[in-house]
């Protein structure tokens, strides 16, 4: 069970992730529609998906807080992007 919460096993199965996508992926399209993008809506769609997920952490605090969970506001937004990272594979 250490090794599913080690550094190196997450570095690892990140990156086993990011080669499949990129193996997967065509990059050249990727890059023109990127390239196409306006930066601003770009750029607002960045900040609410960061704003969406610090409401959603903010909301699983208050739901674990009558269970005996006293973690900072700072360590279930942490808890909750790893959880978000690990649910796509």
């Amino acid at each position: 069970m250490q090794l599913l919460s080690s550094v190196w096993f997450k570095l690892v199965l990140s990156l086993a992730v990011l080669a499949g996508l990129f193996y997967t992926a065509d990059i050249k399209q990727f890059l023109f529609q990127l390239k196409s993008a306006r930066s601003d809506y770009l750029l607002l769609a960045f900040v609410g998906y960061l704003l969406g997920q610090f409401v959603s952490a903010c909301k699983w605090r208050l739901i674990a807080e009558p269970f005996g969970f006293s973690d900072s506001l700072t360590t279930f937004v942490s808890y909750y992007f790893a959880g978000m990272y690990l649910n796509l594979v």
